[in-house]
């Protein structure tokens, strides 16, 4: 399977896509999984591609794909404080 990679941006990402994240169903995760990934060159996957995709992570696979999406996501959402950079 090729490396799922998920992207985190601001223009495509909704708070009912944090709610879903937040709640931690793994229907509405794998939902918003599929609706962020993005193939090599950073063009979005058909959803229900991205789904079966999504749906062949192992949990560890998951964790990890959810921790850096985490990561991401509190970097574009919370811009660097002035002068801290």
């Amino acid at each position: 399977m090729a490396e799922l990679r998920i992207l985190a941006d601001p223009d495509i990402l909704t708070v009912a896509d944090m709610i879903s994240l937040e709640a931690g169903s793994f229907i509405g995760i794998r939902d918003v999984f599929a609706r962020l990934a993005v193939d090599a060159k950073d063009q979005p996957l058909p959803f229900e591609e991205a789904k079966v995709l999504v749906d062949k992570l192992t949990l560890r696979q998951l964790r990890t794909q959810a921790e850096s999406l985490s990561t991401r996501i509190r970097d574009v959402a919370v811009p660097p404080v002035k002068g801290s950079a």
